[in-house]
C-alpha cells in the first residue's frame, strides 16, 4: 500500500539524518593547519580531507618523535581528525586522554574545547552543555575561545535539541555582553532560526488517525500527501464496497456461503487498520523529518562560527645534507 511504502521511506531518510546529524559540515581543514603550511604527508592528507590516512600517518610521526611535547601536539591532530571524520567516540578518548597528559597541559584548553564540539557535533546536547560549563571554569579554555562562542556553543546545543525557547533565552542580550565579538552574526542568526522553528509544519498522529477511520485516506490528506490519501481512499472504499456487497448477497440465501465475504471482510479491515496506522505514524515521521532538515540547514550557519585554530606546530628541522 502506498502510504506504507511512504512511512518506510520517511523512516529510512530519518534513521539516515539522525546520527547526524552526523553530517556536519565543517570548515576546510587546511584553515586549521600550521601557520607555516602543510610540513609533512600527514599534513597534507589533513588539508585535503583524507582523514584516516591523516590519522596514520601522524601515529607514524608519532614514533619519531623526539619529545612528549610533540607527541601531545600529533595526538591532538588525530583527535581533530577522527572528529572531522565523523568518529566522535574515538574524538572524545583522545581529547580526554591529552588532558590527562602533563606533557600536554598547554593544550589542556584545546582539548576541552574539541571534547565539548565532538560532543555537540554528535547531538549529545545534555553533556555538551555538561562539558562547555566545565570549559567556562578553565582560564586557558576561555582564553583560547572566547565566552561568546562558549555561549552560542550552548544555545547550539539547545537548538539540536530542539529546545527554542532556551536558544532565545541563552542569547537574550548576547550583543551587549559581546559587543566585539567575532560570531555575533551567527548568534543573531540561530536567534532568527529559533523563532522560525516555531512555525515548522506539525501535524498530529492523533488527529491524522481519527481523520483516517473517518474517511480512508483523509488523514493522508491533511499531510499532503495526496498520492497516498487517493490510494487509501480507492482501495478502502472498494474493498469495503465488495465487502457489503457480498453480505447482503448472502443474506438473501437461505443456505449462505460465508467463507468469501469473511475472507474479504478480513482483507478490508487490515486494510483500514493499515490505513489509520499510516496516516497517524506518517504525520509523526513528517513532522520529525521537517524538523531534521531545518536542523540541517541551520548546523551549516552557525557551525563554522565555534571554530578554533589549532596551535602551529614547531617547523621541521631540515635534513642535514649529505
Amino acid at each position: 500500500m502506498g502510504s506504507l511504502h511512504r512511512v518506510c521511506l520517511i523512516s529510512m531518510l530519518v534513521l539516515t539524518a539522525a546520527p547526524a546529524q552526523a553530517a556536519v559540515p565543517l570548515p576546510h581543514a587546511r584553515t586549521l593547519t600550521s601557520s607555516t603550511g602543510a610540513q609533512t604527508f600527514a599534513d597534507e592528507l589533513y588539508a585535503e580531507g583524507d582523514w584516516f590516512r591523516a590519522i596514520g600517518e601522524y601515529r607514524r610521526e608519532i614514533f619519531a618523535a623526539q619529545n612528549r611535547r610533540d607527541r601531545a601536539r600529533l595526538w591532538l591532530l588525530i583527535g581533530d581528525a577522527y572528529a572531522r571524520a565523523r568518529r566522535y567516540g574515538d574524538a572524545a578518548r583522545v581529547f580526554m586522554a591529552l588532558k590527562k597528559d602533563a606533557a600536554a597541559s598547554d593544550l589542556a584548553g584545546h582539548c576541552c574545547w574539541r571534547l565539548a564540539l565532538a560532543w555537540l557535533d554528535s547531538g549529545l546536547g545534555p553533556i555538551t552543555r555538561t562539558q562547555i560549563a566545565t570549559c567556562r571554569k578553565d582560564p586557558q579554555t576561555v582564553a583560547i575561545v572566547g565566552l561568546d562562542r562558549l555561549e552560542l556553543a550552548v544555545a547550539a546545543a539547545w537548538m539540536e535539541e530542539r529546545s527554542h525557547d532556551q536558544v532565545l533565552t541563552q542569547l537574550r542580550g548576547f550583543e551587549r555582553r559581546h559587543n566585539a565579538s567575532k560570531v555575533k552574526s551567527a548568534a543573531a542568526a540561530l536567534r532568527k532560526r529559533a523563532r522560525e522553528a516555531t512555525s515548522l509544519a506539525t501535524y498530529s498522529p492523533l488527529g491524522a488517525g481519527v481523520l483516517s477511520a473517518i474517511v480512508p485516506g483523509l488523514g493522508q490528506f491533511y499531510q499532503g500527501r495526496y498520492w497516498d490519501g487517493t490510494q487509501s481512499l480507492v482501495i478502502v472504499g472498494l474493498l469495503g464496497l465488495t465487502s457489503v456487497g457480498l453480505f447482503r448477497s448472502q443474506l438473501r440465501e437461505e443456505d449462505g456461503q460465508w467463507l468469501l465475504p469473511i475472507a474479504t471482510g478480513t482483507v478490508t479491515s487490515v486494510f483500514y487498520a493499515a490505513n489509520i496506522y499510516g496516516a497517524a505514524n506518517g504525520a509523526r515521521m513528517n513532522t520529525m523529518l521537517e524538523q531534521v532538515r531545518f536542523i540541517e540547514k541551520v548546523r551549516r550557519e552557525w557551525r563554522p562560527a565555534l571554530e578554533v585554530p589549532l596551535p602551529a606546530r614547531r617547523p621541521r628541522k631540515p635534513a642535514p645534507e649529505s
